[in-house]
């Protein structure tokens, strides 16, 4: 009897340990799933300082290269090419340069078609609003131009519109407002059809390297040197957040498309997601390490592209959640 008393005991504490490890390991398992994970569906090789999504997501480009998303396959290229837009109807890229020039090329046939001449400096950016029948053009200089397009005809002209190089311009998501940076303090936002300041926001002491609208226009961000990153409210330039801390030494930033998360890229290849409401960490791609990533999302799926000059790649990454 006492034998089968002893068995019984053993049995339930057998149990008992099974029971408390299983759990153990369904908690651990628990932790261990990320809110969003990376899953890594494509690696390009090319070299990219910059990456954007065209409008439907199928190409992705750089300010001299085109590639396409489902192969990787490069199939534009004009390597002396300082900024690049591709035309909202996916049949033409244009180009700006050194010379002073924009040229405007047939995608699929890579031949160019068409020349824009009135810059007095380096073309150094480019944007398209709306449905590809203007363009907007910067310089070296300061200047910026809206042209008729494809036509090559000057619309307006703004001398001296930044207080240093057009480095960057950026379109609001309607293709109505678009900002710009110039490497001094300020970020511009102008009015596409005027031509026309409406707000100005300031980075203090900063000089400002890159700009976007967030997804739902409702904030501009700015990129300054020393890698810091600030958020303002569109409307009252009102800063809202900033980090200025070493360890959180921006590149690159991007939003998915229902505002849910942004991912930012740090100078020492770590790129993390929070999400936006809280921002809160929640999860960073662990197989990426390259120096100085830009990062990009699609405008039609959850997917995220990072590049790196130093590793000469591109990789993207389906985010799921």
């Amino acid at each position: 009897m006492n034998n089968n008393k002893s068995g019984r005991r053993f049995f339930f504490t057998t149990a008992i340990v099974l029971l408390v490890f299983t759990g153990f390991l369904f908690l651990m398992g628990c932790e261990e799933k990320k809110e969003v994970q990376f899953e890594k569906i494509l690696e390009i090789a090319g070299k990219a300082d910059r990456i954007n999504y065209y409008k439907d997501g199928r190409y992705l480009y750089s300010p001299n290269s085109v590639w396409d998303t489902q192969n990787g396959n490069l199939i534009f290229q004009v390597e002396d090419a300082n900024c690049l837009v591709i035309a909202p109807n996916g049949e033409t890229v244009v180009t700006g340069h050194n010379d002073n020039t924009i040229k405007v090329w047939n995608l699929s046939a890579h031949k160019q078609i068409n020349e824009f001449t009135g810059h007095e400096g380096w073309v150094v950016s480019l944007l398209m609003p709306g449905e590809g029948m203007r363009l907007i053009s910067g310089d070296n200089q300061g200047n910026i131009i809206k042209w008729e397009y494809p036509s090559g005809k000057i619309l307006d002209t703004k001398t001296k519109a930044t207080d240093g190089p057009v480095m960057c311009m950026s379109l609001s998501p309607k293709g109505d407002q678009f900002l710009t940076a110039s490497g001094r303090e300020w970020i511009k936002k102008w009015d596409v059809d005027s031509l026309k300041v409406i707000k100005e926001y300031r980075f203090h002491r900063q000089s400002v390297t890159s700009t976007l609208f967030s997804p739902d226009e409702k904030l501009v961000i700015g990129i300054a040197s020393g890698f810091r990153l600030k958020f303002w409210d569109a409307f009252s330039t009102e800063p809202l957040l900033t980090y200025d801390k070493p360890e959180n030494e921006t590149c690159a930033i991007a939003f998915t498309n229902d505002m849910k998360y942004f991912i930012t890229s740090k100078k020492n290849g770590e790129v993390i997601l929070r999400r936006y409401k809280d921002k809160k960490y929640i999860n960073k791609v662990e197989d990426f390490t390259a120096a100085f990533p830009m990062v990009a999302t699609s405008p039609t799926d959850k997917i995220l592209a990072i590049s790196s000059e130093e590793e000469g790649k591109i990789r993207l990454y389906r985010m799921k959640y």
